[in-house]
This record gives C-alpha cells, sequence and structure tokens, in this order.
C-alpha cells in the first residue's frame, strides 16, 4: 500500500522541540524517513521562531532523514531560561517540493506556536583553584 500519512510533529517527551545554542531541532513521527534531498528542504521563512517574544530568524535548515528530524540554525544563539516557541507554515496546502515531507512526498502540516524545550546551559564562569592540601 502507498504511504498517504505525512510526518507529525512530536510534542511531548524526550523527543518534542528542543534548542540548544543556535541549533533547534524538531523531530517527526512517521512509518517511513523524511526526504532529505537538499532541493526539497523548506525554507528559512517558513519557520517562525520567538525568543522571548522576539522574532530569531533561521539561516539554515537540515532534514535528517533516518532521525525523522529538522534542525533549525537560529541567527542568534539561545541563552538559559529563555522561553522558545516555533511555528511552520507549509508552502500550500498540497504536496509540494520545498516543505517538511517523508520519502514518498507526503507533507507535514503547519504547525502553530509549539513551545520549545531549552536545554541551553548555563557557561561555566568558575576559574579553576588549585588545590594545595590534601
Amino acid at each position: 500500500a502507498a504511504d498517504t500519512t505525512p510526518p507529525a510533529l512530536i510534542t511531548t517527551g524526550d523527543s518534542r522541540p528542543k534548542v540548544t545554542g543556535d541549533q533547534l531541532v524538531l523531530s517527526f513521527s512517521d512509518t517511513g524517513n523524511l526526504d532529505a534531498d537538499a532541493t526539497h528542504t523548506p525554507a528559512n521563512g517558513a519557520f517562525t521562531v520567538l525568543v522571548n517574544g522576539v522574532a530569531n530568524a533561521v539561516t539554515n535548515v537540515t532534514v535528517q532523514a533516518q532521525a525523522k528530524t529538522v534542525t533549525l540554525k537560529l541567527s542568534t544563539a539561545v541563552t538559559p531560561g529563555q522561553t522558545v516557541t516555533v511555528a511552520y507554515a507549509d508552502p500550500t496546502t498540497g504536496n509540494d517540493a520545498n516543505a517538511i515531507q517523508d520519502a514518498a512526498g507526503n507533507d507535514a502540516a503547519s504547525f502553530a506556536a509549539t513551545v520549545v524545550q531549552n536545554n541551553t546551559s548555563a557557561a561555566d564562569t568558575t576559574p579553576p583553584v588549585l588545590i594545595t592540601t590534601g
């Protein structure tokens, strides 16, 4: 049977959207792999990322087919404690080449602002201390 089920964004558990620094990762559920053809990658502008309510531009989109993830490179790294959301707009209502899609060409649906887990850790600013006893 032909694959007619589009990939769906995972919004809960360990695979929910997460950001570390300037890398935001979206995971999808699908029976097959995502389409990793670089000519089919969604446009940077298809994504809206807000950090503490302020837009943070997407500068690159990378699809990892077997991992079923889409990684967004952000123009500005997120810092610890900031609130992050991501939204996606599928370019058209039909299946088209430049969209998040599976290998069968089924487009993932657009999604509204979705909370992203901020995994950015604070920089270590503690200098090393010489141990002189013991």
